[in-house]
């Protein structure tokens, strides 16, 4: 609500434009908190924006699944985290076919 309500529209007035992530919430979170990227809209534009849910993405990896098999309570702590991955690809207008330009955020 306050990233549609009120940052977009005060950004969009010094002409950049925005893309929120919202975090990985549970469910009885009523206001969603989250990221978010503002980009200088006359300069770049939006290729892709993706979100990567760090809450479980832990699991992947058996070194540190090793961790929380030996000390539960940093599994527990994992599981609790709204941690989120952000990623923009934004292309410049002046130059669309040169290489992107990748903002991540968390």
């Amino acid at each position: 609500r306050c990233f549609d309500e009120q940052l977009q529209p005060q950004f969009r007035v010094d002409g950049l434009e925005g893309e929120f992530c919202p975090k990985a919430t549970l469910s009885s979170t009523k206001n969603p908190v989250g990221c978010a990227v503002f980009y200088a809209a006359e300069q770049f534009t939006l290729v892709t924006a993706d979100r990567i849910d760090l809450t479980d993405v832990w699991r992947q990896y058996p070194e540190v699944q090793q961790l929380v098999d030996e000390a539960p309570a940093i599994g527990r702590g994992m599981e609790k985290s709204t941690t989120v991955g952000q990623i923009l690809v934004l292309s410049r207008k002046s130059a669309p076919e040169g290489p992107p330009i990748v903002v991540v955020n968390t």
